[in-house]
C-alpha cells in the first residue's frame, strides 16, 4: 500500500466518523506537528458534515464524489484560515513551507494499515459542540470589541488631523484675505 505525502489528503469518506477522525489527526500532524486537542476534535467533528456538503455543492476540485473530502481536507490544513488559525506548516502556512526545520515529531498518519503508529484515539466530545461554538463566539465578540476600540481611536485621530488641517486652511485664507481684497479692488476698480 502506498503512503500519502504530507499535506495530501488520505483517501476515504469524510462522513464515516472513523475516517473523519483520521483526516483530523492527519491534518493536525501535518500542519501543527501535534495531535489534536479535545477542542480541536469537538470543533472539526462538528463541522465535517457541513464541509463535505459544501465541497460537493461547489464541486470543489472536480465534479465527483471526492469533492467533499478535498474541500474538507483543504480547510483542515488551513486554506482560507486567518489569524491564529493559520497553520505553522504546509502550503497554507505563512510563509508556505514543507514542515519543521528540525524534522517531524509526529508520525505520518495515513489510511488504516499503513500508519507507522496507531492513530490517536480521540477523546469523547466534551464539551458538546454547542458549548464550543458559544466559547468561540465569546472569543469573536472580544476581538470585535478590540477592533471597535481601535476603529474609534483611529477615527478620533483622523478627526483631529482633519480639524487641524481645516484650522490651518482657515488661518492661511484669513491671512491672505486682505491681499486678495486689494487685488480685486485694483482689477475691478481701475
Amino acid at each position: 500500500m502506498t503512503t500519502r505525502a504530507r499535506f495530501s489528503s488520505p483517501i476515504g469518506d469524510p462522513l464515516d466518523p472513523a475516517f473523519a477522525d483520521l483526516l483530523i489527526a492527519a491534518a493536525f500532524g501535518d500542519t501543527a506537528d501535534r495531535a489534536p486537542t479535545e477542542a480541536d476534535w469537538a470543533y472539526w467533528r462538528g463541522v465535517m458534515p457541513g464541509l463535505n456538503a459544501r465541497g460537493l455543492e461547489i464541486r470543489y476540485g472536480g465534479d465527483d464524489a471526492a469533492a467533499g473530502r478535498r474541500y474538507a481536507w483543504d480547510r483542515l490544513i488551513g486554506w482560507q484560515a486567518g489569524g491564529a488559525d493559520v497553520p505553522a506548516f504546509g502550503p497554507y502556512a505563512n510563509p508556505p513551507n514543507g514542515g519543521p526545520a528540525a524534522g517531524w515529531q509526529t508520525p505520518l498518519i495515513d489510511v488504516a494499515g499503513s500508519t507507522p503508529d496507531p492513530v490517536p484515539v480521540p477523546p469523547p466530545v466534551d464539551p458538546p459542540p454547542l458549548a464550543l461554538v458559544l466559547a468561540r463566539l465569546v472569543v469573536i465578540e472580544a476581538k470585535q470589541d478590540q477592533l471597535a476600540l481601535q476603529i474609534d481611536r483611529n477615527t478620533q485621530e483622523l478627526r483631529d488631523q482633519i480639524n487641524e488641517l481645516a484650522d490651518q486652511a482657515r488661518a492661511t485664507f484669513a491671512a491672505g484675505l486682505p491681499t486678495i481684497r486689494l487685488l480685486l479692488e485694483k482689477v475691478l476698480m481701475p
